[in-house]
């Protein structure tokens, strides 16, 4: 076991200060949606039928810092009864969120706000893995709702929701009900990580051939870039990775049960399962924890001083290998795990790979 130690103080009060954040916010959408302000009617309320509000990224992780804004999305159970509620319905609800995020302190919505919009999945089910899984946004949506999400509003919904994805996931279990490995689920784990990987090119890639002044200077594009993967390297990486290294370790077969589970619980929590269920991976996972407590303790930093950081060619270099080191880790992770499964369930780095 680990000694309790200044970075995992400093990790769970994160977490702590991340749950009052964000129980301030749904007692604060509870009230836009009925029209009340501190406990006083002050509007009319928002008809939003069964909908379910949750939000992604830091927070929903456990890790948000006075710096992190705030990821929600909207959706309805593929079940429920979607109503037929005209768009000023929403259009009123997220003016009322855009006010609340605002009075709480929260950073303003990224992009202007255009995220903001709902999905129905009873229309989306259907096409889960087919092209319009890409162009509705749905694979991201439920990518996110299965490996970092927190419900802030409409709990039975979004209960609904994730029994829904996870049977997708499960429609072949009962034909291996010895040794069902979710290798679907695997596969868009990876997808999602090998999606944002070329989102963040894409991202460099737009910003190099846009005009010269709608740029930022170069010094901050290149902060920017850097910190955006450092980033990227270890939260994004520890989402995808340590829930599938979860769910390997975890006694065969999966169940949706065992995984509704995991997704209930935050990244960093799923990769601490891993010893109970494969004891030779304590060490490998008491390195990664030591070393994601030292990411959060760099991401605590304000926007100007990460980019500082960032735009020191010897502050670079050390974060940068710092970042390899803990990918390395993760891949080493997941070789532990594979060597140490029955000889029947070996081959999950050969499957994720090829």
């Amino acid at each position: 076991m680990r000694s309790m130690g200044d970075g995992e103080d400093r990790r769970q009060q994160r977490e702590v200060d991340s749950d009052m954040r964000l129980a301030q916010l749904a007692q604060a959408l509870e009230g836009a949606i009925a029209g009340k302000q501190d406990g006083r009617t002050s509007g009319t309320p928002v008809e939003i039928g069964d909908m379910t509000i949750f939000c992604a990224g830091s927070f929903a992780r456990g890790e948000g810092s006075p710096h992190s804004d705030i990821d929600l999305f909207f959706a309805y159970p593929d079940d429920g009864a979607a109503p037929d509620l005209p768009r000023t319905n929403e259009l009123k609800l997220f003016g009322r969120l855009i006010d609340v995020v605002d009075e709480l302190g929260f950073p303003p919505f990224s992009r202007d706000a255009m995220y903001l919009e709902s999905v129905r999945t009873n229309s989306l089910m259907p096409h889960l893995g087919g092209p319009k899984d890409d162009d509705t946004n749905f694979f991201t949506l439920r990518m996110l709702m299965l490996l970092e999400s927190r419900c802030l509003v409409g709990r039975e919904s979004y209960n609904a929701i994730v029994s829904q994805i996870l049977d997708w996931y499960f429609y072949d279990a009962p034909k291996h009900e010895e040794d069902f490995e979710p290798w679907a689920l695997y596969n868009d784990i990876i997808r999602y990580w090998r999606t944002m990987l070329l989102n963040y090119e894409n991202a460099n890639f737009r910003k190099r051939g846009a005009p010269e002044g709608e740029r930022a200077d170069e010094a901050e594009r290149q902060a920017e870039r850097r910190a955006r993967k450092f980033k990227l390297s270890f939260s994004r990486a520890t989402t995808c990775f340590a829930t599938i290294a979860a769910i390997a370790a975890a006694e065969r077969p999966a169940t949706k049960q065992s995984i509704t589970e995991l997704v209930a619980i935050s990244p960093m929590a799923r990769l601490q399962t891993v010893p109970r269920s494969v004891p030779a991976t304590a060490p490998i996972v008491n390195l990664l924890t030591h070393d994601y407590e030292w990411f959060l303790s760099q991401t605590a930093q304000s926007k100007a001083d990460l980019h500082a950081a960032m735009s020191d060619d010897e502050s670079r270099k050390g974060l940068s290998e710092r970042a390899r080191v803990y990918g390395d880790r993760l891949y080493e992770l997941l070789c532990a795990i594979d060597s140490n499964r029955t000889s029947g369930a070996r081959g999950l780095v050969r499957y994720l790979v090829v």
